[in-house]
C-alpha cells in the first residue's frame, strides 16, 4: 500500500469525529423533493371527501365501471373500453380496479378514478413548478407561481374526482416543459419527449391535436430564427425534420385510437358518430337548440377563472416580443389551441355546457404572470393579487348553479351543506336495483343493460359477469332474443330526454312502460 501525503496540508478529520449537518437549505431541498408527494396526498383526501359526500360526476364513476367490465364482465375483452372517448383514463384504472374482490370501495365508491387523478393532478403541478425553475425562475416565487395553479379550487376539484382533466393537465404541462427545454437547448430528445407526451394526451382528448398543431408551430418558427441567414433550403428541411420528431408520437397514438375504435366498434370516430358520442347526445337531448347564444357565459366563466385575464395576456405577449427567452410562446403555442378549440366548440354547442373545458385557462394565466412580473416588486404583488382573484373568482363561479352545473355540488359540499341531491350523479335509485338485482339466483349473462346510464349498476354490483353490455361481442344477438341466450332480466331508463337514446328503448318501443309482448315488469 502507497500513502501520498501533501506536505504542510493540515490533517484531514477522521471520519468518525464529523457530525452530519443539516442546514436550513438542506431542509428546503427536502421539502422541495416532497412536496409533490404531499399535493398528491391533499388530493386523495380532498377526493375522499368528494366520494363521501356523494358528489362525484357520472362520467368519473363510468369509466371505473367501464374498467371494471374489461377484467371482470361476462365477456371480458379490451373492447369493453368502448372506444367512444379517449380510452387511457380506463384503462389507467384497470389495474386498480382489479383489486375490486379485495378492496370493493375502490370500485363501488370510485376511489379508483380519485387515485389516478389525484396522481395526475399533482404530476402536473410538478411539471409546473420544473418548467419554471428550469428557465431561470427563482425557487421560492416558482413556488408560489405553482401554488397559485395546484391549490386554485377549480383544479382541486378535479385533481381529486377522478375525471380526465388532471390527466389532459400533466399531459400537456409536461409537453410545455419539454419544448421549453428545446428552446434553450435544441436538442431533439426533448422534442420527442413532447411529442410523447403530447400523443399520450391524444388518448385522453382530443383537443390534444389543437395542441400538437400549435406545437409544430411553435418549434417553427424557433428553428427559422436560429438557422444560418440565406440558407432557406437548409431551415425548411431542418423544420420538417424537427415536426416530424414530435409528429410521430401523436400520429402514432391517433391512429391507434382510430383502428382500434375502427376494428372494435366498426366507427372510427366514435365520438362524433356513435350514439353514445357527444354529437348524438347534443342532438338526441335537444340541447343543440341552445347553439349561439352561450357566448356571453363562455365569456363570464373565463373571467370568473382568470380575472385580469384581458390584461395579463396582452401583457405577456407584449413583454415576450419585446424579448427572446420568455417561456409565455411556448405555453401559449400548446395549451393556446386546444382552449381556443373549446371555447369555439362551447360558443358554438359544440359541446355540452360544461365549464370544465376552460380549465386551461388557469394554468395558461399563471405561466403568463411569471413573464409579466419580471423581477419588479410591484409587479409580484401585482401576480399575487391577480393569484388571488383567480381563486376568489373560481370559488364564486362554483357556487353558481346556472355556470357550474357539475362544481356546484362541490361546493355545497365543501360549505357543509347536504349536497348529494345536487350532484351530477345519482346513486340512490341505481343502489337500490343493484342489491334487488344481485340477491335473485341468476347465473352468467342473465341481465341485459345499456351502459348509457347503467354504469352505476355495474359499478355498484357484486357480480358483474351477470351483465350484457353493449361492448360485448354477442351484444346484437342476446338483444334480438334475449330470453334465447339465457337473459332473464331487462334494465330500462324512462324513454323521454336522454333515455331515448337508450338501445333497449330504442330496440323494444314500450319496454319501460311493460307494454313488451312477453315481458312482465317486477321491479
Amino acid at each position: 500500500m502507497t500513502a501520498l501525503l501533501e506536505a504542510g496540508a493540515p490533517a484531514p478529520t477522521p471520519v468518525a469525529h464529523l457530525a452530519p449537518s443539516f442546514d436550513a437549505a438542506d431542509a428546503r431541498a427536502s421539502i422541495f423533493r416532497t412536496w409533490p408527494f404531499a399535493l398528491g396526498l391533499f388530493y386523495l383526501l380532498s377526493g375522499s371527501f368528494f366520494v363521501n359526500a356523494h358528489v362525484l360526476i357520472g362520467d368519473a364513476l363510468s369509466r371505473t365501471a367501464t374498467a371494471r367490465m374489461v377484467v371482470a364482465g361476462a365477456d371480458p375483452h379490451f373492447g369493453a373500453l368502448g372506444w367512444v372517448w379517449g380510452p387511457l383514463p380506463t384503462l389507467l384504472e384497470v389495474p386498480l380496479v382489479s383489486l375490486g374482490g379485495l378492496a370493493p370501495w375502490l370500485v363501488k365508491d370510485g376511489y379508483a378514478g380519485v387515485i389516478v387523478s389525484a396522481v395526475f393532478g399533482a404530476w402536473a403541478a410538478w411539471h409546473l413548478f420544473r418548467l419554471l425553475v428550469e428557465r431561470g425562475t427563482g425557487g421560492s416565487w416558482s413556488a408560489i407561481i405553482t401554488a397559485g395553479f395546484a391549490l386554485n379550487p377549480f383544479v382541486i376539484i378535479f385533481s381529486g374526482n377522478g375525471m380526465s382533466e388532471a390527466i389532459y393537465l400533466c399531459f400537456l404541462l409536461g409537453a410545455v416543459r419539454h419544448l421549453s427545454r428545446f428552446q434553450q437547448s435544441a436538442r431533439p430528445s426533448a422534442l420527442a419527449l413532447a411529442g410523447l407526451y403530447l400523443g399520450l394526451d391524444c388518448l385522453v382528448r382530443f383537443e390534444s391535436l389543437a395542441a400538437a398543431v400549435g406545437a409544430m408551430v411553435f418549434i417553427s418558427v424557433v428553428s427559422w430564427q436560429r438557422g444560418t441567414a440565406g440558407a432557406v433550403r437548409e431551415r425548411l428541411r431542418s423544420i420538417l425534420v424537427k415536426c416530424l420528431i414530435i409528429g410521430f408520437p401523436v400520429a402514432f397514438c391517433f391512429i391507434l385510437f382510430v383502428g382500434f375504435s375502427w376494428w372494435l366498434t366498426d366507427q372510427a370516430l366514435a365520438q362524433y358518430s356513435s350514439l353514445y358520442g357527444q354529437s348524438a347526445q347534443i342532438v338526441g337531448t335537444g340541447l343543440a337548440t341552445f347553439a349561439n347564444v352561450r357566448v356571453p357565459q363562455v365569456a363570464v366563466e373565463l373571467l370568473a377563472l382568470s380575472p385580469a385575464l384581458a390584461v395579463v395576456l396582452p401583457l405577456a405577449l407584449w413583454r415576450s416580443l419585446r424579448g427572446r427567452g420568455s417561456v409565455f410562446p411556448c405555453a401559449a403555442c400548446v395549451l393556446g389551441p386546444a382552449l381556443l378549440f373549446d371555447v369555439e366548440s362551447l360558443s358554438t354547442g359544440g359541446l355540452f355546457n360544461l365549464m370544465r373545458y376552460l380549465i386551461l385557462i388557469i394554468p395558461l394565466t399563471v405561466i403568463a404572470l411569471v413573464t409579466v412580473a419580471g423581477r419588479g416588486r410591484m409587479v409580484k404583488t401585482f401576480a399575487v393579487a391577480t393569484i388571488a382573484l383567480s381563486f376568489a373568482g373560481a370559488w364564486w363561479i362554483t357556487g353558481n348553479r346556472s355556470d357550474a352545473s357539475q362544481e356546484y355540488a362541490y361546493h355545497q359540499a365543501v360549505l357543509g351543506h347536504s349536497a348529494e341531491s345536487m350532484a351530477d350523479l345519482q346513486l340512490g335509485g341505481a343502489r337500490a336495483v343493484t342489491a334487488w338485482l344481485d340477491a335473485q339466483s341468476s347465473g352468467s349473462s342473465s341481465i341485459l343493460l345499456d351502459t348509457y346510464d347503467g354504469f352505476e349498476i355495474l359499478a355498484e354490483t357484486d357480480h358483474p359477469g351477470r351483465y350484457v353490455i353493449p361492448a360485448d361481442q354477442d351484444y346484437q344477438q342476446i338483444l334480438e332474443a334475449p330470453y334465447q341466450h339465457g337473459v332473464r332480466y331487462l334494465v330500462t331508463i324512462p324513454p323521454a330526454g336522454p333515455g331515448a337514446l337508450y338501445i333497449l328503448n330504442r330496440y323494444y318501443p314500450g319496454l319501460f312502460e311493460g307494454c313488451l309482448t312477453n315481458t312482465q315488469l317486477v321491479l
